[in-house]
């Protein structure tokens, strides 16, 4: 990213993902093609091989962080999937699919500073 000019965060969740916001003066479609092309370098992350413990926790801490989306404003759904859902979407994809409930939900305005979903609410711990 920063080979593109985008200046960088560390991601809050410590995850391998990584998102950003098109500087001022970026198209959308410019920001696209960079978000594709470090994607691309970056290549699948690996949840495949998860092991059962691993997958509840990760589900546990979504459930845990779309409780705090809701309680900021991000969203008013406070209803997650099943961890059946989740676990049968993550088998079904072999391991791409995996529950986010920050998708899809824009940012909010605290004290004046736009403020992303990921930021306000990160996932404790080391749950990917």
């Amino acid at each position: 990213m920063a080979d593109h000019g985008v200046a960088t965060e560390p991601d809050p969740n410590d995850s391998a993902s990584f998102s950003f916001s098109a500087p001022s003066g970026m198209t959308p479609d410019q920001a696209a093609e960079i978000g594709q092309s470090c994607q691309a370098s970056v290549g699948e992350i690996p949840y495949a091989s998860l092991t059962d413990a691993q997958l509840k926790a990760g589900y546990d801490a979504r459930v845990d962080q779309l409780a705090c989306l809701v309680a900021h404003g991000f969203t008013t759904d406070a209803t997650p999937i099943s961890y059946d859902v989740y676990l049968s979407r993550y088998k079904r994809s072999k391991g791409k699919d995996l529950w986010e409930p920050t998708d899809g939900l824009g940012r909010i305005v605290v004290n004046g500073k736009p403020e992303g979903p990921s930021n306000k609410c990160p996932r404790v711990g080391t749950a990917w």
